[in-house]
């Protein structure tokens, strides 16, 4: 499945290896761990974010889909809802629940909810007017959700609109609309929106269109898909620059932005692009194998995951390799710094990484102290999302059998 915003298509990893048991010593300093379901059985729990110092995570697979709180400091659950018109399927941390306020959006195919982090009931519910083959994935920047309307059958869109909404109008407002060229077919999904100001005070929205060949003979050159990075000045509603060299045939990374600088890929490419016209700062090809998820940044650093080969540290000014990081050669689900840490999770090893942003030194290499146990012997940190508390310095996350709290390592 090919999440609008986050997930670019990955190759395969081989099986989740489960951790060893025995050790010694666990790294993980576990504070506190709470079953996702009384029967303690296999699900899918997806830590989402915090509020008020609450855990909201969502609960799926196996059950109808459900909407928890917890207490951040001990586990005990507050509200659970699952009073949804059409059952959701996998929560994920992108595309379905975003907070809003002192409540909770939950965006579905059919359906949006709108639910109070405070008594854990449904304010209102809305079936909003979308057109046909809309994508129900969908990403908050800001007051915003950016989603993808197609209208046409899939694959043969006949249009594609990237659109947003804020929901005081409970409606759609169209930013860019791709047509067809010849027989190769639009979309918006392989990468993330991601906003910047530019030189002029300006909001610069940046984001991939994707065209996919659909015929029945070969495409030319064999070329599948074709994409360009464009840049969308939301106050004017101009496009400021296009870039169609960067990923020429294949799909691009996420974007990161910061100080007029756009931290991105090209399949297997690094790049630094500036802002305000879409140049070339840098280029790098650390690797030959493909990064696909936005990096980060933390001081001079430019964090990036290669798939199944591991991190790398890049000088965020010149591109130059300051570091790389065999431990954490899984392919990554989403980076995250804090305080000068990256943490993620893969598929594959299914594990949890930890590691020093500025040295690449690996702090956490770890799978589930779960798994190897009894009911909960496959647990694992397969593709699941975390959450960091920066007050209490914990780390929450799902194991398929218990969401828990974690000490952060420093």
């Amino acid at each position: 499945m090919v999440l609008f915003g986050f997930l670019a298509c990955r190759k395969p990893d081989p099986d989740p290896i489960l951790p060893n048991t025995n050790q010694d010593t666990p790294k993980l300093n576990i504070l506190w761990q709470k079953p996702l379901t009384q029967d303690t059985a296999e699900h899918s729990g997806e830590a989402q974010y915090l509020w008020n110092g609450n855990l909201i995570y969502g609960v799926s697979w196996n059950i109808p889909s459900t909407l928890n709180m917890c207490d951040g400091s001990n586990g005990n659950l507050i509200w659970s809802f699952d009073q949804f018109t059409k059952q959701l399927g996998f929560f994920t941390k992108y595309g379905k629940v975003f907070p809003f306020g002192d409540n909770t959006l939950v965006h579905g195919s059919d359906y949006d909810y709108c639910i109070s982090n405070i008594t854990g009931k449904k304010i209102w519910e809305t079936h909003l007017e979308y057109p046909n083959g809309s994508k129900s994935e969908a990403v908050k920047i800001g007051n915003y959700l950016y989603k993808v309307n197609y209208s046409g059958d899939s694959p043969k869109h006949l249009n594609s609109a990237l659109v947003r909404s804020n929901f005081s109008t409970q409606s759609w407002d169209t930013l860019h609309t791709s047509f067809p060229e010849g027989n190769y077919y639009p979309s918006y999904e392989d990468a993330s929106p991601a906003i910047g100001l530019n030189t002029n005070g300006d909001s610069i929205l940046i984001f991939t269109k994707y065209l996919t060949w659909v015929a029945a003979q070969n495409a030319p050159n064999n070329i599948l898909g074709k994409n360009k990075v464009i840049a969308l000045n939301l106050r004017t509603r101009q496009v400021l620059w296009e870039r169609d060299d960067l990923s020429p045939n294949g799909n691009p990374g996420g974007f990161t932005i910061e100080n007029n600088r756009i931290y991105t890929f090209g399949q297997k490419v690094a790049y630094c692009l500036d802002l305000n016209t879409g140049a070339t700062v840098w280029s790098n090809q650390p690797s030959n194998k493909v990064f696909s998820i936005a990096p980060v940044i933390y001081k001079n650093v430019l964090v990036i995951h290669a798939e199944s080969t591991g991190t790398y540290g890049l000088d965020k000014n010149s591109g130059q390799v300051l570091w790389y990081n065999p431990d954490t050669d899984g392919n990554a689900f989403e980076l995250t710094c804090f305080e000068g840490v990256v943490y993620f999770t893969s598929s594959g090893y299914a594990r949890l990484y930890a590691i020093d942003a500025l040295t690449g030194t690996t702090i956490w290499n770890e799978g589930s102290p779960n798994a190897g146990k009894g009911k909960s012997y496959g647990a694992s940190f397969f593709d699941t999302p975390i959450v960091i508390d920066p007050d209490r310095k914990v780390l929450f996350i799902g194991d398929k059998y218990y969401m828990m709290c974690i000490k952060l390592p420093r």
